[in-house]
């Protein structure tokens, strides 16, 4: 993957920096628009999280079933949705890809 590897943390002294140790910025939110620093803060931690959360959506996709009609179809693919969205990956190629992956292990027919 070509994002920074995390953990991020935010950094509310410089300006609401989102960065990892050794000073490395990732990203930061700018305030001009908003006085709400409740909203900005949020921002920031929600950014700040995205490395964990996108580890575990990959370790949930891993452990959902893909059968036609199952309940977890429907979280199924919203988790496929968030994670090819971070990856900025055709969500297409994922499924496809995941398919024949299933196909091959026997667990569609």
């Amino acid at each position: 993957m070509g994002y920074t590897k995390g953990p991020w943390a935010v950094d509310f002294e410089q300006g609401w920096t989102i960065g990892i140790r050794d000073g490395i910025r990732v990203a930061s939110i700018s305030d001009r628009n908003s006085n709400d620093t409740k909203t900005n803060q949020a921002n920031a931690d929600l950014i700040a999280a995205a490395p964990e959360m996108l580890e575990a959506l990959e370790l949930c996709l891993k452990r959902l079933p893909i059968s036609q009609g199952s309940e977890c179809s429907e979280v199924y693919i919203k988790t496929l949705e968030a994670i090819t969205k971070a990856r900025g990956e055709s969500l297409a190629m994922i499924i496809r890809t995941k398919l024949v992956e299933s196909i091959k292990q026997g667990a569609v027919t």
